[in-house]
């Protein structure tokens, strides 16, 4: 009964390593979640500038004095550079949002088996006090019932 209370007492710092590899985990994620929303909200901006760009140029071209028609063709290509570039920063985002959801499964998986096996370890320490107290009952009967005779 003693080598399952000390196996009992080595997991739970074990057990709490666990939680804290777990919680580091997911705050990791939201983290990356916080960081792919705003990639998304400079996505759309960008997007929004690009197209207002587009509709700038268009009624330009449409005027007959096209005075600003290069700054603003330039202004739409930086647009759209900066657009592209929030693209490819959101899907490295992504990527790594993934391979964070992994670790946090991962991490996850790990402190359930050293629950399980804390619960396995506590479970067999209540079967041994059930057992032992049940052998003393006996014991006790057993003497009362000597006693008795005599």
């Amino acid at each position: 009964m003693k080598e399952v209370k000390n196996k009992i007492k080595r997991m739970k710092p074990l057990v709490t390593t666990r939680k804290i590899e777990r919680d580091i985990e997911a705050m990791r994620l939201q983290e990356l979640r916080n960081e792919k929303t705003q990639a998304m909200k400079e996505l759309k901006r960008y997007e929004s500038l690009y197209i207002a760009g587009i509709d700038k140029i268009n009624t330009e071209r449409q005027s007959p004095n096209r005075t600003q028609l290069k700054a603003l063709e330039d202004s739409v290509d930086h647009c759209k550079s900066k657009w592209y570039d929030q693209i490819r920063k959101l899907r490295e985002i992504e990527i790594q949002e993934k391979s964070q959801i992994a670790q946090l499964v991962t991490a996850e998986t790990g402190l359930k088996s050293m629950e399980k096996l804390q619960e396995k370890y506590q479970e067999n320490l209540a079967t041994l006090q059930r057992s032992s107290e049940q052998k003393e009952t006996d014991e006790t009967a057993i003497r009362m019932h000597q006693n008795k005779r005599f």
